[in-house]
């Protein structure tokens, strides 16, 4: 017998958690690039700040001592990790509960529908990597970091101001944009897609 009634399950809005307190964590798998094959990203939920680190392969120890490192060290306590259910992802938890005693870390399961808050900006970022390094996938390693840069200092629509003065509350003036006048660039002549302007701002700090 077919149940002809339907249910309306009224959407639940999540409630927001303190700076680096719930990431999402996910891998993008690239070409080969000085040896380096993979990118392990966490992003945080509620200012939108990516964390990253290059990989030559992905272990459960390397994603420990990242998360312990760049995370945890670096941005206080952190209570929940959200992964498209990686193995070596997943037993994170043991082997920080093992080497450092931490226990309260939870991990759930990644549902696209969901929780795309990774999926977007995971494409951006792949996108911009190549287009900053003109188009040569192999060399995507030289651009990563004033890729991942650029991205958090952008200012992002969904928030009104950039990851970066999110997560610190001040507004970011380098050097070089002074020494170097890439505030001079000339402007663009359309409208940039969002891999576009990562790209374009990417490219001023590699100036």
């Amino acid at each position: 017998v077919q149940q002809t009634r339907k249910i309306l399950i009224p959407p639940i809005v999540d409630t927001p958690m303190p700076l680096f307190s719930k990431i999402y964590v996910d891998t993008i798998y690239l070409l080969a690039s000085g040896s380096f094959k993979m990118v392990i990203q966490g992003c945080c939920s509620l200012a939108h700040y990516p964390e990253f680190h290059v990989l030559h392969w992905e272990t459960t120890a390397i994603l420990g001592e990242w998360i312990y490192q760049d995370i945890i060290c670096h941005w206080g306590r952190l209570q929940k990790i959200i992964t498209n259910n990686s193995s070596a992802v997943i037993k994170v938890a043991t082997y920080l509960a093992k080497k450092y005693h931490i226990h309260h870390i939870r991990i759930s399961g990644y549902n696209s529908c969901s929780n795309g808050i990774m999926e977007q900006p995971h494409f951006d970022i792949h996108q911009a990597m190549f287009n900053t390094a003109n188009g040569v996938q192999s060399k995507w390693h030289s651009t990563i970091y004033a890729v991942f840069w650029a991205e958090r200092i952008m200012v992002q629509k969904c928030m009104g101001c950039s990851p970066y003065y999110a997560a610190t509350g001040t507004h970011l003036l380098l050097l070089l944009d002074i020494m170097e006048s890439t505030y001079l660039q000339p402007p663009p002549d359309s409208i940039l897609s969002t891999t576009n302007l990562i790209a374009h701002h990417a490219i001023a700090l590699q100036k």
